[in-house]
């Protein structure tokens, strides 16, 4: 499986193992006195965790780039054309931070996506 992000570069991601697809919703359940059950859905958005290993450090600086910007990405989860997510890469620390051992140009981690 090859998962592929877009904005002007085009990354192509092996995922290893590990690899997360999610969906999240805020949501709350509300039971009557006449014992009616409401559920109020605010929102619902799909999250992705992919590991990656041996990224080069053209694409990890650009990886980094996005993450630090924020940026709109389209996802597409695998090659087909068909299912594409727009996502912006989420977390609190800069995603592929660590050197892939004995390698000094390879990196590994994990990125994680968020619907937008």
């Amino acid at each position: 499986m090859i998962a592929r992000l877009i904005l002007v570069n085009t990354i192509d991601l092996i995922p290893d193992y590990g690899y997360l697809d999610r969906k999240i919703q805020d949501r709350v359940e509300i039971r009557t006195k006449d014992s009616k059950l409401w559920t109020y859905i605010f929102y619902s958005k799909k999250i992705w965790e992919i590991p990656v290993r041996f990224v080069p450090k053209s694409d990890q600086n650009i990886i980094s780039s996005w993450w630090s910007s924020a940026a709109s990405l389209q996802f597409y989860p695998d090659t087909s054309i068909a299912s594409s997510w727009y996502v912006k890469i989420i977390g609190s620390e800069e995603p592929l931070r660590s050197y892939e051992r004995p390698y000094e140009n390879l990196f590994y981690g994990t990125i994680t996506l968020e619907q937008l």
